[in-house]
C-alpha cells in the first residue's frame, strides 16, 4: 500500500484540515513542539486500523479514542482522516476513510482483496515507530532487548509460543527417558524370569516357541500381544475358600475377649476353641446344625 494524497480533519493535535500528497514517496514532517508533526503519524495509524496505538498500553494512563483522538476543540464526528491509496495488483486509486464517530468502519469506493489484506496486516501495529519507542529500545539492557523489539513489532505472541514449544520439548523428553527406563527394567525382568544370557528379540522369540511348544501351541514369527496368546488353552480352576485354622482360632478368641456374645454364641465359639486342638475340621459336625449360632458360623 502507498498513500497518494491524505487529508486530516481534526485528529490529535491537528486543528481544521491539512492536506499532504506524498505520491508514493517518503516525507519528512517537521516542526515547533505542539505542531501536530506526532498527529500525522496517529492520523495514519487510525485510518488502517481503526485505532491509535499510543492511547492504548502500557502507561496510556486509561487514555480512550472517543475521548481523546479529535482535538480538544471538536467533536468525534468531526475527526476524520480521509486517503487516496495505491494496492499492488488492483487498477487505479482507491479512497478510504474513517471517522473517531465511527471507527470499526472503514469506507472505501470498492473493497477488494488486497484491501483487507492490507488492513489485516495494518492492524498487527508494524507499520511504525514511535521516537520515544525507538530510544526505548536502544536505551535497554542487553539482556532485555529481545524482549523489547518483540515489543516494539508486536510479536509477544512470538515469545509465548517459544515457551509453549519448550515446555513441550522438556516433558517430551522427560516422558521418552521414563519410557527408556521402563523399557531398560522389563528387558531385564524378561532375562531373569526365563532364564535368559541376554535380552535379544531372537533369543525372545525362540524362548517364547519353546513355552508354546509345551502348550502344544503353533510356533509364532513375530512377537504381539495377539499372537503371543493364540492357540494356548488356558485351565481355569474353580475359585476355592480356604480357611486358615491359626486365623479363624485368633478371630474366635478375639471375639471371646471383646465382644459381649449372647450365652449361646460363647458356648459354640468355645467349642470350636476346644476342637481346634485335635480335630477341627469335623467340629461342625458335632455341633447342633438347627441352632441359629452354628447356622451363623457356618455360612461364614
Amino acid at each position: 500500500m502507498k498513500i497518494l494524497e491524505i487529508e486530516i480533519e481534526n485528529i490529535r493535535g491537528i486543528k481544521r484540515r491539512i492536506c499532504l500528497a506524498p505520491n508514493k514517496k517518503n516525507i519528512v514532517v517537521f516542526g515547533p513542539n505542539g505542531t501536530g508533526k506526532s498527529a500525522v503519524v496517529d492520523a495514519i495509524d487510525f485510518l488502517l486500523s481503526g485505532d491509535i496505538s499510543r492511547l492504548t498500553g502500557k502507561g496510556s494512563m486509561g487514555l480512550s479514542l472517543g475521548k481523546h483522538g479529535p482535538h480538544v476543540d471538536a467533536n468525534s464526528k468531526d475527526a476524520v482522516v480521509t486517503a487516496k491509496i495505491e494496492l499492488d495488483g488492483v487498477t487505479g486509486p482507491l479512497t478510504i476513510s474513517r471517522s473517531v464517530d465511527n471507527p470499526g468502519t472503514l469506507n472505501c469506493s470498492s473493497e477488494p482483496n488486497e484491501l483487507k489484506e492490507a488492513i489485516d496486516v495494518a492492524k498487527k501495529g508494524n507499520y511504525f515507530l514511535s521516537r520515544a519507542e525507538i530510544l526505548k529500545f536502544i536505551t535497554s539492557e542487553a539482556g532485555k532487548r529481545s524482549e523489547e523489539i518483540q515489543t516494539l513489532l508486536n510479536l509477544s505472541i512470538i515469545e509465548e509460543y517459544r515457551k509453549v514449544l519448550i515446555s513441550i520439548k522438556k516433558e517430551s523428553e522427560k516422558s521418552v527417558r521414563s519410557a527408556e527406563t521402563t523399557l531398560e527394567s522389563s528387558k531385564t525382568s524378561i532375562v531373569d524370569n526365563l532364564g535368559l544370557e541376554f535380552f535379544s528379540e531372537e533369543i525372545l522369540l525362540a524362548k517364547v516357541n519353546e513355552c508354546r511348544g509345551i502348550h502344544k501351541a503353533k510356533p509364532i514369527s513375530v512377537l504381539t500381544e495377539d499372537l503371543l496368546k493364540s492357540d494356548i488353552e488356558y485351565a481355569y480352576q474353580e475359585e476355592s475358600r480356604n480357611v486358615n485354622p491359626k486365623a479363624l482360632r485368633k478371630t474366635l478368641e478375639d471375639m471371646l475377649h471383646h465382644l459381649p456374645l449372647p450365652p449361646l454364641y460363647q458356648g459354640v465359639t468355645q467349642t470350636l476353641l476346644r476342637s481346634y486342638h485335635y480335630d477341627f475340621p469335623n467340629a461342625f459336625g458335632r455341633l447342633n446344625p438347627t441352632q441359629p449360632a452354628v447356622f451363623c458360623f457356618q455360612r461364614a
